[in-house]
C-alpha cells in the first residue's frame, strides 16, 4: 500500500504498533483503554541516512489500567483489596480500574458496594466503570432473535428509510435498484 516513490511511512494513532510491507506504525503512545492496557507502548526513530528499516523503542508505563474480574461480589471486592496493596497510596501512583462481573447473574448496586471499597483509597484506586459481559452477550442475543422476528433485514430497513425521505416514485426506484446492486455484489465479495 506503499507507492514505489516512497521509502517509508510512519504512522501513529492506530492502538496496536505494527509493520505493513514499507510502513510503520508506532501505536498509541498512551494506553487509551481497558483493552488496551497490555499493549506495550513504543516510538520509532528512523535514521533517514541509513538504509535500514525504522528501529522501535519501548516507552515506560505513564499509566496503571487494570481489569478485575469476579464472579461475585466477595471476589470482586478481593480483587480491589489487592489493587490497593499493589498501588499503596504512599507510592504515588493511581490505578484505574474496571470491574467485571464474570456471571451471567446481576449484582445490584455493585459499581455503589465498589466504590465503598476504595473510599479511603480514592487518590490511588479509581473505579471507572463496572460491566457484565456474559449478561451483556445474552441481552445482544435475545435483540438479535428479537429483530429477526421483526424482519429487520438490510432491505426491510432501507425501504422505511426509503419510505421517510420525500422522493419522487422514479427516484425511489433509482436508489433501489443501486441498492439491490450493492447488495448483490457485497453477497458476491462474501461480505
Amino acid at each position: 500500500w506503499v507507492p514505489p516513490s516512497v521509502d517509508a511511512v510512519l504512522l501513529g494513532h492506530i492502538h496496536r504498533p505494527g509493520q505493513v510491507g514499507r510502513g510503520w506504525n508506532c501505536g498509541s503512545l498512551l494506553c487509551l483503554d481497558f483493552q488496551g492496557a497490555e499493549i506495550p507502548r513504543q516510538v520509532y526513530v528512523w535514521d533517514t541516512a541509513s538504509p535500514k528499516a525504522p528501529v522501535a523503542h519501548p516507552l515506560p508505563v505513564t499509566q496503571a489500567i487494570r481489569t478485575v474480574q469476579g464472579a461475585n461480589e466477595e471476589e470482586l471486592k478481593a480483587a480491589i483489596h489487592a489493587l490497593k496493596r499493589e498501588f499503596p497510596a504512599k507510592a504515588g501512583r493511581t490505578v484505574f480500574v474496571h470491574a467485571e462481573n464474570t456471571s451471567s447473574q446481576h449484582i445490584p448496586r455493585l459499581k455503589e458496594t465498589l466504590d465503598m471499597e476504595i473510599e479511603d483509597d480514592r487518590a490511588t484506586v479509581r473505579l471507572l466503570r463496572v460491566t457484565n459481559p456474559p449478561m451483556h452477550q445474552e441481552l445482544s442475543r435475545v435483540m438479535r432473535r428479537a429483530a429477526e422476528q421483526m424482519d429487520l433485514s438490510p432491505e426491510r430497513i432501507f425501504e422505511v428509510l426509503l419510505e421517510t425521505d420525500r422522493l419522487s416514485d422514479e427516484e425511489k426506484q433509482r436508489l433501489r435498484t443501486t441498492f439491490g446492486e450493492l447488495l448483490a455484489s457485497l453477497t458476491d465479495q462474501n461480505v
